[in-house]
């Protein structure tokens, strides 16, 4: 004799199941809002501790007596690299080549 299923509980164990699963959606949803949240905490703070830093440089601190102090140097900012201008050619001079 087959096994005549219940609709209705059926789809109950299917929506306990899926409520348990979505909890878990939910949880990574505002775990990752906190660490976006964090990372930009953490960007503005090494922002303004580069800021001091330079100040004190220019105050006429040296890096290493403020190294001897105990302040790490300030990270520097890669700045971006120029693209060197690309040299268009015309139809004409590639037909040539």
């Amino acid at each position: 004799m087959a096994n005549v299923m219940n609709p209705d509980e059926v789809l109950r164990r299917a929506r306990d199941l899926q409520e348990s699963r979505l909890a878990m959606i939910d949880d990574l949803v505002r775990t990752n809002v906190e660490l976006a949240d964090a990372r930009e905490r953490v960007a503005a703070a090494e922002s303004d501790y580069s800021r001091s830093y330079a100040a004190a440089v220019s105050a006429g601190w040296t890096s290493g007596e403020l190294s001897k102090i105990g302040f790490a140097e300030a990270a520097k900012t890669p700045r971006p690299r120029r693209q060197p201008r690309r040299q268009s050619t015309t139809s004409e001079e590639s037909a040539t080549e």
